[in-house]
């Protein structure tokens, strides 16, 4: 019993394999796009977060500010700056200018 190949059948044959082919490649594509646009997204939450937080701690006008690690140079010294609101120097320099409350009604003595 011999099987007769016709080039009908190989024409078959190599559409369904490549149409297989084809379909998985666009799914895996498909799929690899989808990770690729949720950790965008998932990154760039993370640093408006980040942003805010930061934000936020130097909005409550600490005394000491708020401390920043900006990592190493390149000679692998910590690099860091110390954040302040400009709305808390401005409130502490309001508060500065401003006389003592006893010190302006109590008069001088003679």
């Amino acid at each position: 019993m011999t099987i007769k190949i016709t080039k009908t059948t190989i024409t078959m044959i190599v559409l369904i394999v490549w149409a297989v082919f084809s379909i998985g490649y666009i799914g895996w594509n498909s799929w690899n796009n989808f990770k690729m646009t949720q950790m965008q997204n998932a990154y760039l939450q993370g640093q408006q977060q980040t942003i805010l937080a930061i934000g936020n701690e130097a909005n409550k006008c600490a005394q000491t500010g708020v401390p920043l690690n900006l990592g190493n140079d390149k000679d692998g010294k910590p690099q860091s700056v110390t954040l302040v609101s400009v709305a808390c120097l401005q409130q502490a320099q309001a508060a500065a200018q401003t006389p003592a409350a006893g010190a302006a009604t109590t008069p001088a003595k003679k």
